[in-house]
C-alpha cells in the first residue's frame, strides 16, 4: 500500500497542500467545512501525522527574582541544570519570578520543574497540586514532602572549625552579616557544634544588617577585650570586605589574622591574599534537579518518598589563613604611623640617648621614630632579663624572632650585667671599652640602612630623634656618621 502524504489527500480533495496542512494541524486559514472535508478524507485513507512533529517533553526551573546574593550560585545552577537535562532529550525553560501565580501558569506548560531560591510554601503546594513533580534547591520545614538538592551548610561550618582549631586558632569569630538567611544560620550552627565543646576556645557571632558596617562591629569587640585570630565568614562577599576591611586597619593576612570564606566564587581568586574558601558544586546541584525530576516523570522513584540530594562541598585553602600568631600584635590606633617598639629588654637605661651594655638596636628613620618610646620598665626588673633588647620599626603587629627577617637579625647572645650610666642629653658616649665601633652598612650589605644592627656593645647615636632635644630630625649625612 502506498504511503499516505499531504499531497494525497490534496489531489482527493483537489485542495492545495497548504490547505491540507492548515486543515489538520488546526490553524487557522480554512472554514470549518473544508477542515471537517479534509481531516475525513485523511481518516479513510489512513492518515497519520509524522511522529517528528511531537515536540520533546519540557522541563523548567524558576529562579527567585529577589534572591540578588545569591545570583552566581543560581548562575551555576542553571548551566548545570540545562546541560543535564538536554543531555536526556528534554526541553529546558527558564522564568525569574516569586509570585505564586506566575509559579502556577509556568508549571503547567511543563513536565516537571525545579524552584531555587527562597519561593514560598504556596508556590510548591499550587505546583503539586497540578501533579507536575517539582524539584527544590533552598529550605524547607522539617519532613515536608518536597524533593530537595542542596549543599552540606551544617557540616561545612563543623568542617571549618575543625580546621582553624588544627590551625591554632582559639580566638573565632563568625561572621554572620545579614540576618534571614538559612544557610548562614545553618553554618553557625555547624561551627557552633564544634566550638562549644572547647573550654580553650572564645568564640562570638557578627551579626549586622549591612556589609559595611564591618569594621564598626570588629573595632567594638575589640573595645570590649574579643579580638579573633580567625574569622570564618557566611559567604564570599562578606569575606571580601573582611579582608579589606583588616588590611586598612593595618592587619597582615594571614600572619595576623586568617580569613575564610564559603562558596568559592570567581572574587575568591581576584583579591590579593586569594581566600581560603568552601566550594559550593553549584553545577552539581542544577544537574541533580534535572535528575531528580527525569527520575520522577519516568517513575523510578516511589512517589510517597520525598528525596534530599546533598552535594557535598570541600575546603579550598588558599593564602588568606594560616597558623594562628603565638603573641599578642602590639595594636595600635586606627591612622596611626608605624612605632617604635619594645621586644625584649636586660637592662634599659632611664633615659633615651644613655650608655646600654650588650645590647642590638635596630635605628629607624627620623621621619618615623616618635619622639618619645615608650614607657621603659623599672631598672630592678630591667636587670633580672636575661637576653639583649632592640626597638623594632616594623609595622607588623607580630613579634619577630631573629630567623624571621635577616634585616632584623637580632644579637641574642647574653649579656654581662652592666649598671647604665647616665650621658648629657645630645652627646655620644661612643662605643664600650673593648668593643668594635658601630658602623652602617655599605651599599653593598644585605642590610639597609632602615634596618641595621650594631652587633657589638655600644651607645645609641646622638643623631636619634629619640635621644634629641626636642625631637628634631637629622640629616641622612648625620645619621650615617652617627
Amino acid at each position: 500500500m502506498a504511503r499516505v502524504t499531504l499531497e494525497t489527500i490534496a489531489q482527493r480533495t483537489g485542495l492545495s497542500k497548504f490547505a491540507v496542512s492548515r486543515s489538520l494541524s488546526g490553524k487557522n486559514g480554512v472554514s470549518e467545512a473544508t477542515r471537517k472535508r479534509v481531516r475525513d478524507v485523511a481518516a479513510e485513507l489512513g492518515y497519520a501525522r509524522p511522529t517528528s512533529e511531537v515536540e520533546p517533553p519540557a522541563l523548567g526551573v524558576v529562579f527567585h527574582d529577589t534572591d540578588l546574593i545569591n545570583s552566581e550560585l543560581h548562575l551555576l545552577i542553571q548551566s548545570g541544570f540545562q546541560a543535564e537535562a538536554q543531555r536526556r532529550g528534554y526541553q529546558v525553560r527558564m522564568r525569574w519570578t516569586h509570585l505564586p501565580e506566575e509559579v502556577e501558569a509556568f508549571a503547567r506548560t511543563l513536565s516537571g520543574m525545579a524552584m531555587v531560591g527562597p519561593h514560598t510554601r504556596e508556590s510548591m503546594e499550587r505546583v503539586k497540586a497540578l501533579g507536575v513533580p517539582v524539584g527544590r534547591n533552598g529550605w524547607m520545614d522539617p519532613l515536608d514532602p518536597f524533593d530537595i538538592v542542596s549543599g552540606t551548610d551544617h557540616e561545612a561550618g563543623s568542617a571549618v572549625a575543625r580546621y582553624l582549631l588544627d590551625l591554632g586558632h582559639r580566638t573565632i569569630a563568625y561572621v554572620h552579616g545579614t540576618p534571614g538567611y538559612r544557610g548562614r544560620i545553618e553554618r553557625y550552627y555547624g561551627v557552633r557544634e564544634v566550638l562549644e565543646k572547647r573550654d580553650d576556645v572564645t568564640f562570638r557571632e557578627m551579626k549586622f544588617e549591612t556589609e559595611m558596617r564591618f569594621t564598626e562591629h570588629f573595632l567594638k569587640a575589640k573595645a570590649e577585650g574579643f579580638e579573633p585570630t580567625a574569622f570564618f565568614c557566611a559567604h564570599d562577599g562578606l569575606a571580601l570586605t573582611a579582608v579589606s576591611e583588616l588590611l586598612r586597619l593595618g592587619y597582615r593576612i594571614p600572619e595576623d589574622v586568617s580569613v575564610i570564606g564559603f562558596g568559592d566564587y570567581s572574587a575568591a581568586t581576584q583579591i590579593s591574599p586569594h581566600l581560603t574558601t568552601v566550594k559550593v558544586h553549584g553545577t552539581q546541584i542544577g544537574a541533580g534537579l534535572a535528575r531528580l525530576l527525569d527520575d520522577r516523570i519516568h517513575g523510578r522513584i516511589p512517589p510517597d518518598i520525598p528525596v534530599r540530594l546533598m552535594m557535598t562541598g570541600r575546603i579550598i585553602e588558599r593564602a588568606s589563613t594560616g597558623p594562628a600568631r603565638q603573641l599578642p600584635p602590639a595594636l595600635r590606633a586606627v591612622g596611626d604611623k608605624p612605632r617604635a617598639r619594645l621586644i625584649h629588654t636586660t637592662a634599659i637605661p632611664a633615659k633615651a640617648g644613655t650608655s646600654v651594655s650588650g645590647c642590638t638596636l635596630h635605628p629607624t628613620p627620623p621621619a618615623v621614630i616618635p619622639a618619645k618610646v615608650g614607657p621603659n620598665p623599672p631598672p630592678a626588673q630591667a636587670a633580672k632579663m636575661g637576653s639583649s633588647f632592640r626597638w623594632d620599626d616594623t609595622e607588623s603587629f607580630e613579634s619577630t624572632t631573629p630567623h624571621e627577617h635577616p634585616r632584623r637579625a637580632v644579637n641574642s647572645a647574653p649579656a654581662s650585667p652592666a649598671t647604665p650610666s647616665p650621658a648629657p642629653s645630645g652627646t655620644n658616649t661612643g662605643p664600650a671599652a673593648g668593643s668594635a665601633p658601630c658602623r652602617p652598612p655599605s651599599r653593598q650589605s644585605p642590610c639597609s640602612a632602615r634596618h641595621w644592627s650594631a652587633r657589638s656593645r655600644c651607645s645609641p647615636p646622638r643623631d636619634w630623634r629619640a635621644s634629641s632635644p626636642g625631637g628634631r630630625s637629622p640629616s641622612r649625612r648625620q645619621t650615617l656618621r652617627g
